[in-house]
């Protein structure tokens, strides 16, 4: 995700990682600590395995928001820090990026998750022993979580990103409203199946979520100044969009045909009623002489 910082309040710096400052937020070491103590009774053995589990899981976040940021570096735009924090991380980007920049970066995140879940699935086959490919499988499920998740279209999500980048860039101002109503919808939606689910740390970002949609399609409604109608010309993949158009073409050049057709036989018939019988018989007798 990518917020203004200080989006969830005071966070703590630990240093800098490949010349970005990090910084964690008060909220992950309360979830890491309940997430240890869950362990506790079940012994030393998993007691380690849930310590173990807590750092390569913030690992895999930090992970996530180092896709973002090294994406935008090498796009020219800084980034100025990242935050872990409870729900996930924050990368907070310098300045404004382009909307074909911005869905580079949003898109490069999940996709670094799913690449090191893949990763992680097969080493997990092939670590020997008893807890080695329990942990390195556990640790795939969640990065495969992650990324799915952020692939969700609705602001600051990932996916919500990708979505305002795309519409923005073809549809303008207009375009922008609705993808923030499209994000806004689509939060509420999944933040029911979470709410269905018991998932409690997803249902608080979905609502995060939806106050983001919502917050972003009230300024976009204020500067517009006007109600604007959904967008028709939605992409749609180049094959059936080329075959879409050649037939459309073929339906107006066949309407087309069909009118210069009726407008000549009317012309046909116009000029045989004005023919005069006068004319008739001299053209007749002058074809028999």
């Amino acid at each position: 995700m990518m917020l203004e910082p200080g989006s969830f309040g005071r966070s703590f710096r630990v240093g800098r990682i490949l010349g970005i400052r990090l910084s964690v937020h008060w909220s992950l070491l309360v979830i890491a600590a309940l997430a240890i103590l869950r362990g506790a009774p079940y012994g030393l053995w998993i007691l380690g395995a849930h310590v173990c589990m807590a750092l390569l899981g913030t690992l895999s976040i930090l992970w996530h928001e180092l896709a973002h940021a090294l994406t935008a570096r090498l796009l020219g735009y800084p980034t100025l820090q990242i935050e872990l924090h409870a729900f996930g991380g924050l990368a907070h980007i310098g300045r404004q990026m382009r909307p074909h920049h911005d869905l580079l970066v949003s898109i490069a995140g999940p996709a670094s998750s799913l690449c090191l879940s893949a990763l992680l699935m097969g080493l997990s086959r092939l670590a020997p022993g008893l807890w080695a490919p329990w942990m390195i499988f556990s640790l795939a499920e969640w990065n495969l979580a992650v990324g799915l998740f952020n692939l969700i279209p609705s602001p600051p999500l990932d996916g919500g990103r990708v979505l305002l980048a795309q519409f923005e860039r073809r549809f303008g101002l207009p375009g922008l409203f609705w993808a923030y109503t499209i994000g806004l919808w689509t939060a509420a939606a999944a933040a029911a199946v979470a709410l269905f689910l018991s998932q409690t740390i997803a249902l608080v970002v979905l609502g995060l979520s939806c106050q983001t949609a919502h917050d972003g399609r009230k300024q976009t409604l204020e500067r517009l100044g006007y109600m604007p109608a959904f967008p028709l010309r939605i992409a749609v993949p180049w094959p059936w969009r080329a075959w879409r158009d050649r037939r459309a073409v073929q339906d107006v050049t066949r309407q087309l045909d069909a009118l210069v057709a009726e407008h000549a036989a009317s012309l046909v018939r116009r000029g045989d009623a004005k023919t005069d019988p006068a004319d008739e018989a001299t053209a007749t007798k002058r074809r028999e002489s």
